[in-house]
């Protein structure tokens, strides 16, 4: 999937909310993402452009990435970081399958749930904070 830049001069600052509350995101050179709650895109006609999420494993609970470029195809979404190297990020809507294989073996005390609205409801009472 090609990566879209998103440069328009005549364009203002767009702010895009993703339709799931909750993703997995991965990227090659960065183990430090697993969980993506609530992603934002804001985007300005200049070129440049924001990802912001909640991650509830981090240290500050939120994330902040400088985009360039922004792809998507159905509901995977890929985004470059600006900045030399560019580092590319994967985001798509979490699935138990990807929970299970993915995100769990990485927590310390992981869960079991039934349904997405269990995991989705863990997530928001682990995080009501905000």
């Amino acid at each position: 999937m090609p990566l879209l830049q998103f440069h328009n001069p005549e364009q203002t600052t767009h702010r895009y909310h993703f339709p799931h509350y909750v993703y997995y995101i991965e990227c090659p050179d960065d183990d430090t993402v697993r969980v993506a709650l609530e992603p934002v895109l804001t985007t300005h006609g200049d070129g440049t452009g924001k990802m912001f999420w909640w991650d509830p494993s981090y240290p500050n609970h939120d994330r902040t990435r400088q985009v360039v470029a922004i792809g998507r195809k159905g509901d995977v979404v890929m985004f470059r970081e600006a900045g030399d190297g560019g580092r590319i990020y994967r985001m798509e809507p979490l699935t138990l399958e990807l929970y299970d294989a993915k995100v769990k073996p990485t927590l310390i005390t992981p869960q079991d749930f039934e349904s997405m609205e269990e995991l989705e409801a863990a997530y928001r009472e682990d995080c009501n904070w905000w």
